[in-house]
């Protein structure tokens, strides 16, 4: 990266950041979330407000240069992988023991008919409406469109549980419990989806049900090494680091690496990020100035992500 595309990422962090905060704190003062502003600022800064009143220096300041979208892009993920693992340490885990049965069957409610109301919308309609692209594989696109409709955004949900102060309550956990399993079937389905439309040529797909063993394998090495190892491991790693500060730099690599395998497996990175904090949110009163560090360090940052899911699209052009 040259010294011209450091100063133009700079601006443009500068700008979205800006933006994220005026819009924030307006929709503060109409008592609604924060990341209900941040987001439309998202869509006014992007291309379907700013992009067209002023499409050149829309174009000078965030289209120019391909490399620097390739840094930023990346960027706002990974501060969104903290705000996750931050939102799981504000989740109790001994309210699951309560809660699980039903947030089963919220998520799986939640999820199952808004995907059954997206099959039978494409069936309801003439074909045809769909274009010539989905007439090859018409039953995997109906459940494409009925698992974008089912699909939840579990970094919106968090930060609004958030900003409400429900996230430490059972509901938040309840809520947040069920998400995951929305995430789950939905990922799933997706690679079911991604497996019928491959070319026959492509690379061999995996086992859904080795999959399936392996996301599991994955909750219980996290959430169970987390629960019963992490408070004695922090213990004794406290004394040598500086703390609080120090547990940003501890808990940094075990978020990436849960992330990574997430990811690795077919699920969002979000949900290893998330696991990670659960599986550590008992320490919660014992380690509160370290959680009030990364807390206040990824909400800082956490609108930035919220900002460029607004600029992601032109909502004008594309609906």
């Amino acid at each position: 990266m040259t010294s011209q595309d450091f100063v133009k990422l700079a601006l443009q962090l500068t700008t979205m950041l800006g933006f994220a905060v005026l819009f924030g704190e307006i929709m503060r003062r109409f008592r609604q979330p924060a990341v209900v502003g941040e987001m439309l600022g998202g869509i006014v800064l992007g291309p379907t407000i700013f992009g067209w009143l002023a499409p050149s220096v829309y174009e000078w300041l965030f289209l120019s240069s391909a490399s620097l979208t390739r840094v930023r892009d990346p960027g706002t993920k990974l501060g969104m992988l903290f705000f996750l693992f931050y939102a799981g340490l504000e989740v109790n885990l001994s309210d699951l023991r309560t809660l699980g049965r039903k947030a089963v069957l919220i998520g799986l409610i939640g999820t199952v008919l808004p995907i059954a109301a997206g099959v039978a919308l494409v069936y309801a309609l003439p074909r045809t409406f769909w274009g010539p692209a989905a007439q090859a594989h018409f039953f995997s696109f109906a459940l494409f469109i009925g698992m974008n409709l089912a699909n939840s955004a579990n970094p919106v949900i968090a930060r609004i549980l958030m900003v409400l102060g429900l996230l430490t309550r059972s509901i938040g956990a309840l809520i947040m419990s069920a998400t995951i399993v929305d995430d789950l079937v939905n990922w799933t389905q997706f690679a079911m989806i991604l497996g019928d439309i491959a070319p026959s040529n492509a690379a061999p797909h995996s086992s859904l049900v080795v999959n399936a063993a392996l996301i599991g394998l994955l909750f219980v090495v996290v959430l169970g090494a987390g629960r019963w190892f992490g408070p004695a491991a922090l213990r004794w790693i406290q004394p040598h680091v500086a703390w609080p500060s120090g547990f940003i730099g501890v808990m940094a690599p075990l978020v990436l690496l849960a992330s990574s395998a997430s990811e690795a497996l077919g699920v969002h990175a979000f949900l290893g990020a998330f696991l990670i904090g659960a599986a550590l949110g008992d320490t919660r009163d014992h380690q509160k100035d370290a959680h009030e560090v990364i807390g206040n360090f990824v909400t800082s940052f956490a609108p930035i992500f919220f900002i460029s899911m607004g600029m992601s699209t032109n909502f004008i052009a594309n609906f």
